[in-house]
């Protein structure tokens, strides 16, 4: 009717929808805004203060993320790296271990050649090397004990008979 089209025209005039033909809602936003600019500024600012912010956290959020997984891989690493220290300390001790029972070894051998060939004083020192400390191992076995006794043979002896006794 016609009075419906001088209201639209009216409200056209004044910058609101009309109902002639329905209007988008990004259409009613700019008409809104041009009827009051004060509060569309400050709704648009504070739409746009609110994504600047969620932005910025996202990025420190991200930033913090990618500290936290650097620093999660170095402890990772360092964990690694100490195990495979005590593997590697372990095996040194295992290997010093063999290694003292193979020099222990090879003076026994070297001490029952010396008592061999009567050099009794060289088997007595490579024998004494091995008479326990304080803080070490007590290495000492029967082949050692025999040794030492042969070494020391004719301290044994008895002196205040000068027949044999039988």
């Amino acid at each position: 009717t016609a009075g419906h089209l001088a209201r639209d025209l009216h409200r056209y005039l004044a910058g609101e929808p009309i109902h002639a033909r329905p209007v988008s809602f990004g259409e009613r936003a700019v008409k809104w805004s041009r009827r009051r600019p004060a509060v569309a500024a400050m709704i648009g600012l504070g739409t746009l203060t609110m994504l600047l912010a969620l932005a910025a956290g996202i990025w420190h959020t991200v930033t913090l993320q990618r500290a936290l997984d650097d620093a999660n891989l170095m402890r990772y690493r360092a964990n690694l790296a100490s195990e495979q220290a005590a593997q590697m300390k372990r095996l040194a001790e295992q290997r010093e271990q063999q290694a003292r029972t193979l020099l222990y070894n090879a003076d026994i051998q070297l001490a029952h050649q010396a008592l061999k060939n009567d050099h009794v004083s060289q088997a007595i020192d490579l024998l004494q090397r091995y008479q326990p400390h304080e803080a070490s191992l007590d290495r000492r076995d029967f082949s050692w004990h025999y040794l030492w006794h042969q070494s020391h043979a004719d301290i044994d002896s008895l002196q205040a008979h000068d027949a044999p006794i039988y």
